[in-house]
């Protein structure tokens, strides 16, 4: 059932009740700053893929749209993001069934949604988990050129936490420049370390503008190295 899914689901939302306000805290806002930051001119509309409850969303950046589209399969992530959000002014409609059941199902949406900018919430990185039957260059090539879109998701996750000097760069790091620029500093029991490729190496393909990483501390002992992409 998707309210278990491993991406997310009852597990995920547990430990944001515990962490969001605390542990996760320092995360939450890098991410809405990131977001704020995002250029567009055209505020009409935005498109939001699996937000889950808008744990690192704010009030004020959702209210700065007329009508939001946010596609969410999970119930529980739907119930919470209503009452995390009550007094939200714009416009809602939700999907709750998948986009991404086919090329066909995902290039419909879109012409649905024709000038909408799109937004991945944290959802790109967990594809494996969710077993999309699409790739990412199957879901991201329709968006070039054709519409203002962006991405935070999951590059890499570890016991080990990443070693970020520099956020910003001119564009999506490969994983040899990841590894030698964010691990590169591994202690010296690192020879069982476990990290995690959650297999966004995509982006790096891109002409982007620029990308940005950030660390997330999903608990005292487990890690992510966050990728955050915008879209031309």
């Amino acid at each position: 059932m998707n309210f278990l899914n491993p991406a997310g689901g009852l597990k995920y939302h547990v430990q944001a009740w515990f962490h969001a306000h605390g542990l996760w805290k320092p995360y939450i806002q890098v991410i809405q700053n990131w977001i704020d930051s995002w250029p567009l001119t055209e505020r009409s509309q935005m498109i939001l893929i699996g937000p889950s409850a808008g744990y690192s969303l704010s009030e004020t950046w959702l209210d700065s749209f007329a009508h939001i589209t946010i596609c969410e399969i999970d119930p529980v992530a739907r119930f919470l993001f209503v009452r995390r959000f009550p007094k939200i002014k714009s416009k809602t409609a939700w999907v709750t069934g998948s986009v991404f059941e086919s090329t066909t199902s995902w290039n419909t949406f879109l012409s649905e949604h024709p000038n909408s900018p799109i937004l991945f919430c944290n959802f790109l990185g967990q594809a494996q988990h969710l077993k999309l039957p699409l790739t990412l260059r199957e879901i991201i090539t329709p968006l070039l050129g054709s519409r203002p879109w962006a991405s935070y998701h999951d590059r890499f996750s570890s016991s080990l936490k990443p070693h970020i000097e520099r956020s910003a760069h001119p564009r999506a790091l490969s994983t040899s420049e990841i590894l030698e620029e964010f691990y590169n500093a591994l202690p010296e029991s690192s020879g069982d370390l476990e990290l995690y490729d959650h297999d966004t190496h995509f982006f790096g393909e891109l002409d982007l503008n620029e990308a940005h990483y950030f660390h997330w501390a999903y608990s005292q002992s487990w890690h992510h190295l966050i990728e955050g992409v915008w879209g031309k």
